[in-house]
C-alpha cells in the first residue's frame, strides 16, 4: 500500500508575505527525518505561499516531492478537487500546513486503520466542520473531482467532505 501526504501552503494573510509563516515550513523540514519513511511522496500545494526554489529543494533533497502552483486563490478545500485527483498513491493523508508531527506512532496508527475503513477523520475536536485533517483512500479520490465541487465558494466541497466525514472513523485526539 503506497502513501502519500497532501499539505496545502495557503497564505492567508494575502497579499502581505509570507515571512512570519516560514517557521511552519521549517519546523516541518526540521522534523521530517523523525517520520518521513512512513510516505512514499508528499504532496505541496502553494496558494500563494511562493516557495523559492531553495525552499523547495530542502524537501526535494530528503523526499520525493511535488510542488503544485495554484492557478487562483481560495481555502485548501477548493483547491482539493483539482489536485487530490493527480494522487497516484494508495492513500492519501492530508493536513494543513499548520499541523506539526512530532511523532511517527499517530500517523501509522491511523494508517492501520485505514486498512481496514475508505477514510479516517482526525481530529482534536468533536467540531468536525471545522477539521481538515484525514486520511482516504484511492478508491474515494472520484469523490474529490472539479465536477463534485462545481461551487467556487467551496459549499460542494464542504458537503462531500461533510459526507465523508460521516462515514468515517472519528478518532479524538
Amino acid at each position: 500500500m503506497t502513501k502519500a501526504l497532501l499539505i496545502t501552503y495557503h497564505n492567508y494573510n494575502f497579499p502581505f508575505d509570507t515571512f512570519y509563516h516560514k517557521v511552519i515550513y521549517d519546523y516541518f523540514i526540521h522534523s521530517l527525518p523523525l517520520w518521513q519513511d512512513i510516505f512514499d511522496k508528499i504532496y505541496i500545494i502553494d496558494s500563494k505561499w511562493d516557495f523559492t526554489d531553495d525552499e523547495k529543494k530542502q524537501l526535494t533533497d530528503v523526499k520525493e516531492a511535488v510542488f503544485w502552483k495554484t492557478l487562483g486563490d481560495g481555502h485548501p478545500i477548493i483547491q482539493w478537487p483539482i489536485y487530490i485527483p493527480q494522487v497516484q498513491e494508495d492513500c492519501l493523508m492530508v493536513i494543513d500546513n499548520d499541523v506539526f508531527i512530532y511523532d511517527r506512532k499517530g500517523i501509522q496508527s491511523w494508517f492501520d486503520l485505514l486498512k481496514e475503513n475508505d477514510c479516517v477523520y482526525v481530529s482534536t475536536t468533536t467540531d468536525i466542520l471545522w477539521q481538515n485533517h484525514f486520511l482516504i483512500t484511492k478508491h474515494l479520490y472520484k469523490e474529490y473531482t472539479s465536477e463534485n465541487c462545481k461551487n467556487k465558494n467551496g459549499v460542494d466541497c464542504w458537503d462531500l467532505i461533510q459526507k465523508l466525514k460521516r462515514q468515517t472513523w472519528h478518532i479524538i485526539l
